[in-house]
């Protein structure tokens, strides 16, 4: 059950990264990491409560603390016309 559970999460991952790179905007890539740790807890046979408490913690550290980071370094190069 838990390798079923790591493939969902890989496979979530997958696809928030091909929305993030269709999309360009800085979102779904912190989710796409909170799916990556989800799924190492599953292949470590977590459970499905602590795999989406872990997917959900770290999508939102990663949210708030790198977010403001890559944005800043994200928008140096647009010129304003």
């Amino acid at each position: 059950m838990s390798l079923y559970l790591a493939l969902a999460w890989l496979f979530v991952m997958i696809v928030l990264v091909v929305i993030e790179v269709a999309t360009l905007g800085l979102v779904c890539i912190w989710f796409a990491g909170g799916a990556l740790l989800a799924a190492i807890v599953a292949v470590f046979g977590g459970p499905w409560w602590l795999q989406l408490i872990v997917f959900v913690l770290v999508s939102t550290v990663l949210l708030i603390f790198t977010k403001p980071l890559a944005k800043k370094y994200f928008t140096e190069k647009i010129q304003k016309t």
